[in-house]
């Protein structure tokens, strides 16, 4: 009878270590569940804003917690950036990032859902060090499905475009643009749509009728303050224009306040193009450039030539295009 009536206690003593460490594990989970997370808004936006080097600025209303991975959650969220307008999106998603964790570079990870009706994923992490003060930063962004309308809206662009965007940057950046980015960029735009529109231009407004082309690509290097463009696709046969474009741009980022400024300058560019006879006659202003360089083929025509000007204020000279 007494065995029976110590039983229980004896258990306890016997796996009190245990009962001990499920207790420590219910009461932190507890507490997660619990804490007033969103009485860290202020100091994850500083947080962010210190990892990013004054690059990056967070607010938002709601935040939560993942644990696979360790992340934190975000709703109704506002980014800002010096590159771009204010960036609004319904989720985000904050973890460490691993790689950098692993190779002892503090750095984020970043996942923005439901922006421009896309997703953007972001990688930074610390670099090498260029001096005592600055220290570059290691940047991957990814860029899922943008709708091009909403895009062209968010940067005010005057042209109203349609269709998908997705895009891949991974460079080396330095905060104060000292040096410029060092990196590759990759372009993706699928169902590319120009609804009829009419664009200004120095010759007086051109009306242009529907636009569609398949599929639109560039993939390329960052350096030196130039895009090398190594492959360029336009369209596909079949298309109202399809053709092949290659060269290299001049573009310098500088910092005005807080702000990042792009300055293009020089570009050559050899661009091979094919129109059906209706795209042609719509983009004739602009083609009548270039007319000497046209040749007639069985579905329509054909323009290849190279295009460069050692500044972007300059109108370009356009040449034969030779060897591609």
């Amino acid at each position: 009878m007494l065995q029976k009536i110590f039983r229980p206690f004896l258990f306890l003593i016997r796996e009190k270590k245990k009962l001990m460490a499920l207790m420590v594990l219910m009461t932190f989970v507890f507490a997660l569940l619990v804490f007033p997370y969103d009485d860290l808004s202020d100091m994850i936006t500083e947080l962010v804003a210190k990892n990013s080097q004054n690059q990056v600025f967070v607010q938002f209303d709601d935040l939560g917690i993942g644990f696979l991975p360790p992340s934190l959650k975000m709703s109704n969220v506002s980014l800002d950036t010096p590159v771009l307008p204010t960036i609004k999106a319904k989720k985000l998603y904050l973890a460490p990032n691993i790689a950098g964790l692993l190779a002892f570079s503090p750095g984020f990870s970043a996942t923005i859902e439901d922006v421009l009706k896309g997703e953007v994923d972001i990688d930074l992490r610390a670099g090498k060090k260029v001096n005592d003060n600055i220290r570059l930063q290691n940047a991957s962004v990814k860029l899922k499905d943008l709708d091009l309308k909403s895009l062209t809206t968010f940067a005010q662009a005057q042209l109203d475009l349609e269709g998908s965007v997705a895009a891949t940057l991974s460079a080396q950046v330095d905060p104060t643009l000292t040096e410029q980015p060092d990196g590759s960029l990759t372009l993706d735009i699928s169902k590319f749509r120009l609804p009829p529109s009419t664009i200004p231009t120095p010759m007086g407004p051109v009306s242009l009728s529907n636009l569609e082309i398949s599929h639109i690509s560039l993939k390329g290097d960052l350096k030196n303050g130039n895009f090398d463009i190594s492959e360029g696709t336009i369209g596909q046969q079949g298309d109202a224009i399809n053709g092949r474009i290659k060269g290299r741009i001049g573009i310098r980022l500088r910092m005005v306040g807080n702000q990042v400024v792009p300055d293009l300058g020089a570009y050559e560019l050899k661009i091979d193009l094919s129109f059906d006879r209706l795209t042609e006659k719509n983009f004739g202003i602009f083609l009548s450039l270039v007319d000497k360089f046209r040749t007639v083929t069985g579905s329509g025509t054909r323009y290849a030539f190279r295009l460069s000007t050692p500044n972007i204020n300059i109108p370009p000279n356009p040449t034969a295009l030779g060897s591609w």
